[in-house]
């Protein structure tokens, strides 16, 4: 999935080449770095060389003491090395077993030997030395002597240095974390001012005569240690480690038993928590029920992968410590196995994801997953892992979360979020979905009509601000539908959380209630609220009764009973919020606090244990002030009230109002307002900030939440609070190594990180997420005005730093968070670049500078192009989910509308007009959003600007406003209900799977295959460039699992090869720029390949060289894991066209013009094969191949006179040529098998004799022929079965890559049989032989099947037909009959005789006489799409969808050819109406079909063009693999007079909008004016014309960016064209014609 994401990043970092120059200075810095990067990585490598080779030489040996030259060359690379590469280096010497000897855990033969290299001396400032396993094991560096060395600020995280010495060295700031020191000896003034050991085992260990200035011991275990005459002045030590450890001081006489405060700082060991109050319990199960809820939710969290089932949960309450959660990992009872040891569920379950995060380096997130474990066995632990949480409680949401990301999800989605609490150790929740059910019931008893009631319930999109009494009416009604399906879910979600051990926060009566209470309630005394937010009274206004008021108990105790017996659950937390972004009526202070107290007591009545839950956001406003929040707080006990403090990260309340005068508390990270989706935050405000209000508050602060607006963003901030539950603050360094940990998790797979993608982190670290808690707003989603304004908080060249070595990295990782988070951030770079030309279109505009406002303004229409772009690339950037997930509760039309209306209402204008400030607050950067609403406000507003400048006025904000809302925000939100797409790119057609995850279909007895044929064949040397030649490997990998599902096990491996001849052509002494005039340009390597082109489109460059080979090599060592057989290429004699001079001695030939390109692209030199030189070139470049790819395959491929003529018909000679080329073959293999083609057989210069001939000296046995065109032009029979020779039967079908719809079932079920029975056992296989891939996929299946199959007959062949059908369209829903008899009619017709197609007069050069072939009825083809778009109302799968864009540019190509003859017809009759009339016909055709190709991923040109780009890395290349990608599917000759015009021409949206229709415009154009002006058409004017105006500026001078994405529904385009052209079709008279167009270009070689 969202594989084009990386290649589309890459594509807009590259067309913003001006980023590039902005961030020059700081990629020259950083380009510098790497520069010294790599010379100390060469010092480095030199040194590892110079050990091997002494050790090589005897000079590490004991003879060799004291090893001089070893120490020499250590200590001369030490002085040059980063403290990285000094550390990698201490690694190799102790595994290499030159440090580390004089150690008492060695055998005795190693007693009394030294170190070998002496570090004494040395400096190991800032080294890290880290377990590269984590807990797995730790770093061997045990007895390794640090005498006398430098090691400040160094840091050792899990490494074993039992037995090492530090002896009189200076450990300044050294860090020693969960690592193993014992037996360590501090000698000879040691100095460890301000080092930490945390989590280390110092048993043993020596500290005599050593500087202890402010060391912390952490929690480490000091059993043994001892400490004489130290400094231990400011030295964190616990009582526990006094009491461990033996202490002797001469000067101080200082002993365990009279250390004192006084010169020891003593480490409290009491936990910070409330143990004064006794808070309710969660609802609990027993521990084996919830052993099995969290056992669940790891097989979820682990995809029901077999590793799930190697955890051992066990849940023990005791384990808690004040209450607090506590979990201990460690090895299982069996092999492979954890167990994780819980005081809760929850606690369960966030052990599990600790283990995921930090032993496992896995990682479970909104956005997906990266879980890198064993089907078989879990990494171990070394020793038991125990977390104990710093708090009671960690709290999730905002109300307003319920409504910006959850209020459309089903129970399926919500699962997830509730599993992901829990894995984070959430254990607090608000549980208010479906509540309205109750009120409803309620208040319908209470006397409410339903009326009142629809007219009280907002719709389901803002329900929070309903809870919160800001809002009433807004979007709804609520249907009962609704109610009833929501309560539904929510006892679904309270059932889960609770099994967990999350305890759900149950709503409490606030006291709003319908707008008729007050008068239906006279005696009761209500008060209204204000006006929120400009809603007008009409939708906010609530009236709310008041808490002091004594009707407010028994509606408040009524409405809380219902809940409470509904659910059948006492939670014992409810929540609360009477003040929300309101005023209180009174700033009395009894008042304020007998509301509360009145508020409260309807809780209690209910429930005596209940916990008021209520949030401190509404202290915010400038109302409360100290007095008052104390007042208001004061009559709810302590003990029953939690607040949430709900902006901690940047506005903390507890320290204005004195920790809320004893009530407790829980920090909360906000983050972020309105769901939006950009990128900010503050790591350092988040790892201080929990800290800081614990030693603020004490034991009042009870637990650390998030309290976001909406989630899916900014991932990295939520992780890192939540952590902040188990965590100490992190200072900057450990900051820093905790983002190399966040990046690995992430991004981890087989393949290690590059540095880019961890330094990328480390500086949006430093800045997007370094000090930035607030955020900016974003101008292109804001509406637009003249003086917008983006706050930056951050230098922003640091991101676009990071986006660039994000890019860098996108070359080597591919994973999908990677791929989420290049998305995210390079749409943050498209919104500050849309920033900055914004301010110039405004300067511009008040310059009154025409052109410079309608330059601006182009290029913002181009990054909101581009910003879309990159959206759509990725699924969770989709408004579609948004859209959809609302959808589902839709059962009519109405609802529909409906719930469109709300989802789309919410994250647009929000509110009831356009003058609120809601506008655009729940902003997404969402594809479609970009499209549909936010893009169109600004053609809005560039239209004013431009209008006002021509016109001389300046802009009326009314006006603007008004067209803002009428013309883009209006249609939106109300009346556009397009579908969305909810999916992004996938290669081939699809898939269509229909298994279940837990048992495949049963088998009611062996299924027994067997192959008919040795072989199973694919492909063309054209089909390596028409279709592969820019696949990444994900792509190939794609491919030859294909290949092998469908049976292949022998391909062409010709990727990459060039890389061979330019390394081999090097060494024999030709210069690399005559090489660059010898190599074609990728797209064209085929025909080079094959010595019919050099130079054309070239040259490559070594970077294409180098990744293409590193390709190869993958692709071949994939198919031979496989079993596929590779086959290589040998030497066919073709070498640059200096090489006649370059060995005067050596016969050649010279090939001929091929195909009209003249001798400067073809004509190329071919070394005889009968001369002695080919046999040493030709040896040469074949064990080059095998030795580069450490392969020998047996199999080769050679093709010498491909579509060209021998010098000579000699027979003898012709033998010779092909001895002489399988000798050298033989020479290096004597296995060797000679695949070649037979396709220069069908040249007339080759009559029996000559072919056998040619054939006779190849021993039988070491050749096999492709038979190419078997299907249509077959030549084993010409040619006598090839006079022996072993041959494949092979389907060509396609030519050109071209996408036409055709062929013939019926020769492809008889043809193999007949081979057989002709030629007997000389047929050794079937095969595909394709010139491209990606259409009528139908053949390619029906052929491989004939490797197994028996011939069909006819009904046979119709019951395949149905099956086809089934398996391709089956859901779970039947086939409609109508899908089925449509396909019957198109194996009658387009796949019954029709094995060579037609051409598209669509598609082609337009001309005068151009003429269509038609093969077959195409009635028959209208009725199948008749059938098929009736079949549309009930199969709407992905394959269906493809199949009927296929067919349906089928009938408008047609439908085209049928205008064109009467706009032809018009023209030489001289009717200038008639061609005005047909032209327009025609133009609208054009548009339709673009339409509906713009509709299906696999028809757009955006894919190609992509593809080719993704190997370009500056301007330059941009060009370069455009004009290639480009050049090849129009012209793809190097002028516009070749035969090869259009010859891989392509049904693809984009090439019809921007190449094949301005051909046609050009050609309309000529004809009108031919006719207004009395003459005929100039053929060669015509010609230039088209050239110059159409075809020239597509391939050489547009670079844009082609969409990878869909536009429209390919369903609803579908109908609507059917509606729009059915009748027609009926008039239309085209009949069956023999063909009179030329055959393929490959038959004109002669």
């Amino acid at each position: 999935m969202c594989a084009a994401a990386v290649p589309i990043a890459v594509a807009i970092y590259t067309n913003n080449l001006s980023e590039q120059q902005r961030i020059a200075n700081e990629r020259r810095e950083f380009d510098s770095k790497q520069a010294d990067n790599l010379r100390q990585q060469q010092v480095y490598d030199q040194f590892l060389s110079d050990i091997y080779q002494l050790d090589k030489d005897g000079q590490l040996s004991g003879a060799a003491k004291p090893w001089a030259l070893a120490n020499a060359r250590y200590w001369t690379a030490n002085q040059q090395l980063s403290s990285q590469l000094k550390t990698d280096a201490l690694i190799f010497l102790k595994r290499k077993g030159l440090i580390g000897l004089d150690c008492p855990t060695l055998s005795d033969d190693r007693q009394d030997r030294s170190d070998i290299i002496q570090l004494s001396g040395l400096n190991f400032d800032n080294i890290r030395l880290v377990s590269p396993t984590g807990d797995l094991s730790l770093l061997d560096m045990a007895c390794v002597q640090f005498g006398q060395v430098s090691l400040v600020n160094a840091s050792f995280y899990m490494t074993n240095l039992d037995g090492a010495s530090f002896n009189g060295s200076r450990l300044i700031g050294a860090k020693f974390n969960s690592s193993s020191l014992e037996g360590v000896s501090f000698l000879n003034g040691a100095n460890l001012d301000g080092i930490s050991f945390h989590d280390s085992n110092l048993r043993g260990a020596e500290f005599p005569e050593t500087i202890l200035t402010g060391v912390d011991f952490g929690n480490s275990d000091l059993s043994g240690a001892h400490f004489s005459n130290s400094n231990l002045s400011g030295t964190k030590i616990t009582p526990e480690q006094l009491q461990q450890a033996s202490f002797f001081n001469e000067n101080l006489s200082l002993t365990k038993e009279n250390v004192s405060e006084s010169n020891i700082m003593m480490r409290k060991t009491t936990t910070k928590g409330s143990n004064a109050i006794r808070w309710p319990k969660p609802i609990t199960y027993s521990s084996s029920s919830s052993t099995q809820v969290i056992s669940d939710l790891i097989s979820r969290a682990l995809d029901n992968a077999p590793s799930a089932k190697l955890f051992q949960v066990s849940i023990q309450a005791d384990l808690a410590v004040n209450g607090k959660d506590v979990f201990v990992l460690s090895n299982g009872s069996t092999s492979g196995s954890i167990q994780i040891s819980a005081s809760t569920g929850v606690a369960a379950a966030w052990g599990f994801n600790y283990y995921l995060k930090y032993v496992a380096d896995s990682s479970v997130y909104w956005s997906g997953k990266n879980i890198r474990l064993s089907n078989s066995t879990l990494f171990p632990i070394n020793q038991p892992i125990r977390i104990v949480a710093n708090d009671l409680y960690r709290w999730y949401g905002n109300p307003c979360t319920f409504s910006y990301s959850a209020v459309f999800w089903n129970f399926s989605r919500w699962e997830k979020e509730i599993d992901w609490m829990a894995m984070n150790g959430i254990n607090l929740v608000y549980a208010t979905t479906g509540m309205e059910y109750i009120y409803n019931k309620v208040f319908l008893r209470m006397g409410f009509p339903q009326s009142e009631l629809d007219d009280y319930f907002t719709g389901p999109a803002f329900l929070a601000w309903f809870r919160m009494g800001n809002l009433q009416k807004h979007g709804g009604p609520l249907s009962n539908r609704w109610h009833q399906s929501q309560f539904q879910l929510a006892k679904q979600i309270i059932q889960r959380m609770t099994d967990i051990g999350i305890i759900p926060v149950l709503p409490a009566f606030t006291g709003f209630m319908p707008r008729t209470a007050p008068s239906r309630f006279p005696s009761a005394r209500f008060h209204n609220s204000s006006s929120w937010d400009g809603f007008g009274c009409n939708e906010s206004c609530l009236p709310y009764l008041d808490p002091t008021d004594s009707f407010f108990q028994k509606v408040g105790v009524e409405l809380l009973n219902e809940t409470v017996t509904l659910l059948n659950l006492t939670s014992h937390f409810y929540a609360c919020d009477l003040f929300n972004e309101m005023t209180p009526p009174t700033s009395d202070l009894e008042y304020l606090a007998d509301v509360n107290a009145g508020i409260f007591q309807a809780m209690k009545t209910v429930d005596p244990n209940a916990v008021w839950v209520m949030q401190a956001w509404l202290f915010l406003s400038k109302f409360w002030k100290p007095d008052r929040v104390q007042s208001y707080l004061s009559k709810v006990p302590i003990g029953h009230l939690i607040l949430l403090d709900l902006f901690s990260e940047s506005s903390p309340q507890y320290s204005r109002f004195e920790s809320f005068y004893g009530h407790y508390y829980i920090w909360n990270m906000l983050h972020d307002f309105g769901g939006n989706n950009f990128l900010f935050g503050s790591l350092v405000n988040v790892t201080e900030g929990p800290q800081t209000a614990r030693n603020f508050s004490g034991n009042q602060m009870i637990g650390v939440g998030i309290t976001m607006e909406g989630i899916n963003q900014n991932e990295i901030m939520y992780e890192f609070a939540l952590e902040q539950s188990w965590r100490s603050p992190l200072n900057d360094t450990e900051l820093s190594d905790w983002l190399v940990g966040f990046v690995m998790r992430r991004y981890e797979s087989d393949h290690p990180v590059p540095s880019s993608a961890l330094y990328a982190w480390q500086l949006l670290g430093d800045s997007v997420y370094g000090n930035n808690p607030n955020g900016d707003s974003s101008v292109m989603l804001s509406r637009p005005e003249l003086d917008g304004e983006q706050d930056i908080n951050f230098d922003l060249k640091s991101l676009f730093s990071a986006w660039e070595l994000l890019i860098d990295a996108s070359y080597e990782v591919h994973s999908d968070l990677f791929r989420y988070d290049l998305v995210d951030i390079t749409k943050e770079v498209l919104r500050y670049k849309f920033y900055d030309i914004y301010t110039q279109l405004i300067s511009a505009f008040n310059d009154k500078d025409l052109y410079g406002v309608s330059t601006q303004a182009a290029i913002l229409v181009d990054i909101l192009a581009d910003t879309e772009l990159i959206l759509a690339s990725d699924r969770r950037f989709l408004l579609g989910n948004w859209i959809n997930d609302a959808l589902q509760f839709a059962q009519n039309e109405e609802d529909i509308h409906f719930y469109n209306f709300n989802a789309k209402l919410q994250v647009s204008i929000w509110g009831n007009n356009y003058t609120l400030e809601l506008y655009d607050y729940a902003n997404k950067f969402w594809s479609g959003m970009i499209r549909d609403y936010y893009a169109p406000r600004w053609y809005v507003f560039f239209d004013i600007l431009l209008k006002c400048l021509v016109e001389g006025h300046p802009v009326n904000r009314k006006v603007l406003n008004e067209r803002l809302f009428l013309e883009a925000e209006l249609p939106f939100f109300m009346l556009d209900t397009k579908v969305y797409p909810t999916t992004t790119q996938v290669y081939w057609s699809g898939k269509n799977i229909r298994l279940s995850n837990s048992t495949l279909f049963p088998i009611n007895q062996p299924i027994r295959i067997v192959a008919n044929d040795l072989y199973r064949w694919y492909g063309n040397p054209c089909t390596f460039s028409y279709s592969a030649v820019f696949w990444n490997f994900s792509r190939w990998e794609k491919e030859i699992d294909w290949m092998a599902m469908n049976g292949i096990n022998l391909v062409y491996a010709t990727t990459g090869m060039e890389y061979i001849y330019n390394k081999v052509f090097l060494r024999m002494g030709f210069p690399q720029t005559e090489l660059d005039d010898y190599f074609t340009g990728p797209a064209f390597l085929a025909w080079f390949r094959m010595g019919n082109l050099q130079k054309h489109g070239g040259p490559l460059s070594n970077r294409w060289h180098q990744s293409q080979f590193q390709l190869a090599k993958q692709i071949i060592q994939r198919m031979t894991d496989i079993g596929i057989i590779p086959v290589l290429p040998a030497f066919t004699g073709f070498m640059p066209r200096t090489a006649p001079s370059r060995f005067p001695s050596a016969q050649f030939h010279n090939s001929s013009d091929w195909v009209g390109f003249g001798c400067n692209e073809s004509c190329l030199p071919y070394l005889d094969p009968t001369d002695s030189f080919f046999q040493k070139v030709g040896v040469e470049l074949l064990n080059e191949t095998i030795t580069l790819l450490n392969l020998t395959s047996h199999f080769y491929a050679c093709d010498l006179f491909n579509e060209m003529t021998p010098p000579t018909s000699d027979l003898e000679y012709l033998a010779d040529v092909n001895a002489g080329i399988f000798q050298a073959m033989k020479t290096v293999d004597p296995n060797a098998v000679w695949v070649m083609q037979a396709w220069l057989f069908l040249s007339d210069f080759w009559k029996p004799d000559r072919v056998q001939s040619y054939l006779s000296k190849v021993p039988i046995g070491h050749l096999i022929l492709l038979d190419l065109y078997s299907e249509s032009i077959p030549k084993y029979s010409q040619f006598e079965s090839f006079y022996g020779h072993y041959y494949i039967w092979n389907m060509l079908h396609d030519f050109g890559g071209n996408n036409v719809l055709f062929g013939s079932l019926l020769n492809v079920t008889i043809g193999p049989q007949t081979a057989r029975n002709f030629s007997g056992d000389q047929m050794i296989g079937v095969g595909i032989t394709m010139e491209g891939i990606n259409q009528n996929e139908i053949m390619y299946e029906f052929a491989l099947e004939q490797s197994w199959r028996s011939p069909l007959n006819d009904t046979e062949l119709s019951d395949w037909l149905v099956g086809f059908v089934m398996r391709r369209y089956e859901s779970d829903h039947p086939i409609p009959g109508s899908a089925l008899y449509a396909w019957q009619l198109l194996g009658d017709s387009v796949y019954a005789k029709n094995p060579r197609g037609d051409g598209s007069t669509m598609l082609y050069r337009p001309r005068l006489n151009d003429e269509q072939d038609i093969n077959f009825d195409i009635k028959s083809l209208f009725s199948a799409w008749e059938l098929l778009v009736d079949a549309s109302d009930e199969v709407h799968s992905d394959l269906f969808r493809y199949d009927l864009v296929d067919i349906t540019k089928e009938v408008l190509q047609y439908k085209f050819y049928d205008v064109y003859t009467k706009l032809i017809s018009a023209f030489n009759q001289s009717d200038l109406y008639g061609v005005s009339t047909q032209a327009a016909i025609l133009v609208d055709i054009l548009a339709d079909t673009e339409l509906i190709l713009a509709s299906d991923r696999r028809f757009l040109l955006g894919n190609w063009i992509n593809d080719a780009l993704q190997f370009a890395q500056n301007e330059e290349d941009i060009h370069f693999y455009n004009f290639n990608a480009k050049l090849q599917v129009s012209i793809w000759g190097n002028n516009y007079t070749l035969e090869l015009y259009d010859y891989a021409n392509k049904f693809w949206s984009g090439m019809i909008r921007d190449y094949y229709a301005p051909r046609w415009y050009v050609f309309f154009d000529i004809l009108l004016k031919c006719l207004v002006e009395g003459h005929s058409v100039d053929p060669k004017v015509l010609n230039e014309r088209l050239f110059l105006e159409a075809e020239l500026p597509f391939f050489m001078l547009d670079t844009k960016v082609y969409p990878t994405t869909t536009q429209g529904d390919s369903i609803t385009i579908a109908r609507e064209l059917f509606n729009k052209y059915h009748l027609s079709l009926n008039e239309i008279h085209l009949l069956e014609k023999s063909s009179k167009k030329k055959f393929p270009f490959k038959y004109h070689f002669d």
